[in-house]
C-alpha cells in the first residue's frame, strides 16, 4: 500500500480559484491587432479616427496596469500536488490578475505541519504549512486536511531509492511520527 501510495500524485486544491488571472491576456489579445497593424503599416494609424486610439491606449494602460499589480501581488495558495516520482512539490498561487507556479524540491523540505495562527480578535485557527529547511512557512491550500498532512509527509519520507535526502525534521509540536 505504501508503494501505491508513494506512486500517484497527491494533490490538493482549494475551492477559491475564481479564474480572474486571465484579464490581462484578454487585455492584450484585444490589443494585439492594433499592434500588429502598427508593425505592418505605421501610416495606417495615421488615419484612424481619434476613438481608436483612445481605445487602445486605455487597453494598453489596463492591461500594462494589471501585469505590473500581478508582480507585486503573489496571491492566496489554492493548490498543491506532492509528486514523489519526480522528488517535486508544486505550489499553485491564483491571484487577481494572475496565476503562479512555485516547484520546491523534497530536499529543501523539512516537514508538514499544522500552524495555529491568531486573527484580529485573538481567534486561534489552525494554517496548514510546508516547512522548508530555510525555516520559511510556506502556507497550503484552504481544505487541507489532517489525513492530507500524514499523506503528505509519507510521500515525503526518503525510500531507499533516494540516499542523499535528509529525513524530515519532526522537532515541532503536535509533528507525529
Amino acid at each position: 500500500m505504501q508503494s501505491a501510495l508513494q506512486t500517484a500524485p497527491l494533490t490538493v486544491r482549494s475551492s477559491r480559484s475564481l479564474h480572474r488571472h486571465a484579464l490581462p491576456p484578454v487585455l492584450l489579445g484585444l490589443l494585439a491587432p492594433m499592434l500588429l497593424l502598427l508593425l505592418i503599416d505605421p501610416r495606417a494609424l495615421v488615419g484612424a479616427s481619434l476613438i481608436a486610439h483612445a481605445y487602445m491606449i486605455a487597453i494598453f494602460v489596463l492591461a500594462s496596469a494589471a501585469y505590473l499589480f500581478s508582480l507585486f501581488e503573489a496571491g492566496e495558495v489554492t493548490g498543491a500536488e506532492v509528486d514523489h516520482a519526480h522528488a517535486i512539490v508544486t505550489i499553485e498561487r491564483t491571484g487577481l490578475f494572475a496565476r503562479s507556479i512555485q516547484k520546491i524540491p523534497f530536499a529543501d523540505i523539512s516537514t508538514v505541519r499544522m500552524d495555529t495562527r491568531y486573527d484580529n480578535d485573538g481567534y486561534p485557527t489552525s494554517v496548514p504549512v510546508l516547512v522548508l529547511t530555510s525555516h520559511e512557512l510556506l502556507p497550503l491550500p484552504t481544505g487541507t486536511t489532517e489525513s492530507d498532512i500524514a499523506n503528505m509527509r509519507a510521500m515525503l519520507r526518503p525510500s531507499p531509492a533516494q540516499p542523499g535526502q535528509a529525513p524530515l525534521d519532526n522537532a515541532y509540536p503536535g509533528d507525529p511520527q
